[in-house]
């Protein structure tokens, strides 16, 4: 985590913490995609944990999503990760309040035969926030 002052000689400010599970998504299947978005929520969670904040609901968050989403298939498992997203959130009283997504994680790059499309595998990085008072 990481802590920013509010004031120079105040004592009270905001922590954030990331939280991501990328090779948890690596296999692609619905369920694994799901346990990525729920374990990205996990982490940066358990990595705030260490401070002191007034309670869950005024935790806020982030979420970045890095995916191929307009090749074959990508779209579908990018829904599976985000519905779980959407699923824990609700259930720890957590909102997003901001992102952003790069949905253009595939590259064409020449071969000897033409070329070939090299995807990024999909991503989601959440990053929460709260006040510390």
């Amino acid at each position: 985590f990481a802590m920013i002052a509010q004031s120079i000689m105040g004592h009270t400010g905001a922590a954030t913490a990331i939280g991501e599970a990328a090779m948890k998504g690596l296999r692609g299947n619905p369920e694994d995609c799901r346990a990525m978005a729920r374990l990205a929520v996990a982490e940066a969670i358990t990595n705030l944990m260490w401070v002191v904040i007034p309670s869950l609901d005024s935790v806020k968050a982030s979420g970045n999503w890095m995916w191929a989403a307009k090749l074959e298939g990508e779209g579908p498992k990018m829904y599976d990760a985000a519905e779980a997203l959407c699923e824990v959130m609700c259930d720890l009283g957590i909102c997003i309040d901001g992102g952003k997504d790069s949905l253009s994680m595939a590259a064409r790059v020449p071969t000897p035969e033409g070329s070939e499309t090299v995807k990024s595998p999909g991503q989601l990085v959440m990053t929460v926030y709260a006040p510390v008072p």
